[in-house]
């Protein structure tokens, strides 16, 4: 049957009866897609592309005529580029292999972007037409007036909606390393819940040699393999402590497809926790945590909501959502900077379904007044800036009104980039490390003065 007929068809079945089937339709796919996504950003792109097929079939037949070439040529590029882009990314990284069940995903998100920019197109068309006759014009848009302002309306509520989609969702690589291969290192899959009921995965690195009652959380960077902080762990066992090294959500095999710059991740820190007292006691007497990167910001929420957590070490700390976001608004000129960030954090909020604005790690630290932090900042460091570590101790020293010595100390390390300190400084690092945690093990305190934060 062709296109035609049937629009014919469709066009003689009542509009109510047509409207009752989108409704049921459109429900559906939201249901549907409030099901498999653990988001409400997931939920609202599953269920983007059946909802529009459907609006469209039942009401705009002819619009697949009209869109079907041009769109499809342009998807068919946009979907070869990221393709590429995907299988590039795995060759350069070998432990973190792109999984083949994420492409269709990627492609099916990029769509669902796709039809949204193109209702938002829509929506500026009609609103250009309505004024136009509005004005007085009849007819078609003046091209050259209307169209300049059709693509700077386009552009000023798409680009928030991007910026925010892309932030805080990313293709998943699956994480194939083995531990025992690659580092020598006895491990064991695990799998627990997070405090917000999500599946996350993670490996359990028992101590060798010798019994521990302690455990150490490492909470590694975003969009990265664990295995790319292996070395962390071996420092931490040669230290005398078990470690379990977690996949936050959004990452490996953990459920999810979405982010939120530690807001959210939080929840999976305390999900491990509650796995280590429930399941492994006496292996976790005292709990500690090391996040790297964004990583050290889910350690810190975490931290900050459990005091079962005793001591914290945050490794290259990065910013919540408002310090992305920063980013890209700082290359607008004059007040589109505050624009643009206020609606790219707004969104984000919405798709995330949590005020990332709320997300203070000032507030945070000051609840850690009680339990020792160090800050472990390269001084070399592009991703995450010296400036956010010093701001962080600043603030921390400032809220709190606890002894000198649990204050959050600050060690600068020269020449360390990303992540990097442990490789230059190995030795120090495990013994800055160590000498922290040891402090709250033997309930010494004093132990803190022997953290040398200028040694390296």
């Amino acid at each position: 049957m062709s296109m035609e007929n049937v629009r014919k068809e469709i066009s003689t079945v009542p509009v109510a009866i047509r409207a009752g089937v989108f409704a049921a339709a459109a429900a559906g796919s939201l249901a549907w897609g409030a099901v498999i996504g653990t988001s409400p950003s997931e939920a609202f792109h599953l269920a983007v592309v059946p909802v529009l097929a459907c609006w469209a079939l039942l009401f705009r037949p002819s619009l697949f005529r009209q869109i079907a070439p041009r769109h499809l040529v342009y998807f068919t590029v946009l979907a070869v580029a990221v393709g590429g882009y995907l299988l590039s990314f795995a060759r350069l990284t070998s432990q973190a292999p792109v999984s083949w069940t994420e492409i269709p995903l990627a492609l099916y998100f990029l769509l669902a972007l796709h039809l949204v920019v193109y209702l938002i197109d829509r929506a500026v068309v009609a609103l250009l037409k309505l004024v136009a006759r509005e004005a007085g014009s009849r007819g078609r848009l003046v091209p050259a007036g209307l169209a300049a302002v059709r693509i700077v309306l386009v552009a000023a509520l798409s680009a928030p909606y991007l910026t925010a989609t892309f932030l805080v969702h990313w293709v998943k690589f699956a994480d194939v390393t083995d531990p025992r291969e690659l580092a020598g290192m006895e491990y064991e899959p695990v799998r627990f819940d997070s405090s917000d009921a999500l599946s996350i995965t993670g490996w359990w690195i028992p101590r060798r040699k010798a019994a521990s009652d302690s455990t150490v959380i490492l909470v590694g960077g975003r969009c990265q393999s664990k295995a790319n902080f292996l070395v962390h762990a071996q420092v931490l066992g040669e230290a005398g402590y078990h470690v379990l090294m977690p996949d936050l959500r959004g990452s490996g095999r953990s459920q999810g497809h979405t982010r939120s710059f530690g807001s959210l991740e939080g929840r999976d820190v305390l999900g491990a926790l509650r796995y280590l007292k429930a399941v492994r006691p006496s292996q976790s007497r005292h709990v500690f945590v090391m996040g790297i990167g964004e990583g050290a910001t889910a350690a810190l929420a975490a931290a900050s909501r459990d005091k079962r957590i005793e001591a914290v070490v945050l490794d290259s700390p990065c910013g919540g959502a408002d310090a992305a976001v920063d980013q890209l608004a700082g290359l607008l000129p004059g007040p589109l900077d505050g624009a643009f960030r206020r609606a790219s954090l707004a969104v984000a909020s919405a798709a995330l379904g949590c005020d990332v604005t709320s997300f203070d790690a000032g507030d945070m630290m000051a609840r850690l007044h009680d339990r020792p932090v160090l800050i472990i900042q390269g001084l070399d460091d592009t991703v995450s800036p010296p400036g956010r570590a010093e701001e962080l101790c600043r603030r921390g020293k400032a809220f709190t009104d606890s002894p000198a010595g649990l204050k959050p100390i600050l060690w600068r390390v020269p020449l360390a980039g990303y992540a990097q300190s442990v490789l230059l400084t190995r030795f120090h690092y495990g013994r800055n490390v160590r000498t922290l945690f040891e402090s709250v093990r033997r309930d010494s305190p004093e132990l803190l003065r022997l953290i040398d934060p200028e040694e390296f």
